[in-house]
């Protein structure tokens, strides 16, 4: 019996708009089948609302945007 798995995966660009030194995050949620397959569920795209003083503090940002905004929506929890 094969199993399905949801997948998120999460980037972020550090200070990606020059003028406002905001970073944009970006999520894309999956799902995970048997032999490599994926079927995209939904995907987010969004400028951080405060400036980032590291890429792993705007990679944390969007990890965390995307689990509250996509990821655990899906899981009705």
């Amino acid at each position: 019996a094969d199993t399905l798995y949801l997948g998120l995966f999460v980037d972020a660009d550090f200070c990606g708009d020059t003028k406002s030194t905001k970073s944009t995050s970006g999520g894309w949620l999956v799902l995970l089948g048997p032999n490599g397959t994926k079927m995209p569920l939904s995907w987010i795209c969004k400028k951080q609302t405060a400036t980032s003083r590291s890429t792993t503090e705007s990679e944390t940002v969007a990890l965390a945007y995307c689990l509250f905004h996509e990821a655990l929506p899906t899981l009705g929890l």
